[in-house]
């Protein structure tokens, strides 16, 4: 998302990610699927302990962590973590091959060829119960 947004183009973004079933789907938001994707899978991942975050709560990293996910402003001891395994050569050859991966379009008008499908729950047979007359 943009670093500054308002509600109308926070209200957008939301309707792009979630589109209605039959419609196409904006570019932008398949080209970024696609590279969270290749970031879940793909990213280097730490151990870290079961510890609580800087509100006193339980941080929500704990086990395998992707190097990704340690960087977040709510816990002091992921965000060192981050830090310190920034220059780890397995995490600077994965951002090098990141860099080389296709840019996400900036263009956030232009519609994909892909179409959203219609919402799973619809065949869930309690639904199908709810919609008879």
């Amino acid at each position: 998302m943009s670093k500054s947004m308002s509600l109308s183009s926070f209200d957008s973004t939301l309707k792009d990610y979630y589109p209605t079933p039959g419609t196409r789907i904006k570019q932008y938001v398949v080209d970024q699927r696609r590279e969270d994707k290749w970031e879940r899978e793909t990213c280097p991942r730490f151990h870290i302990d079961v510890h609580d975050d800087n509100t006193g709560l339980s941080c929500r990293n704990a086990g395998a962590v992707p190097w990704t996910f340690m960087s977040h402003d709510c816990c002091n001891i992921c965000c060192d973590l981050h830090e310190e395994k920034a220059t780890d050569p397995e995490v600077l050859a994965w951002q090098e091959e990141r860099a080389k991966r296709p840019p996400v379009c900036t263009d956030h008008d232009k519609l994909s060829d892909e179409i959203a499908p219609d919402l799973v729950f619809r065949a869930n047979p309690v639904f199908k119960l709810m919609r008879e007359p």
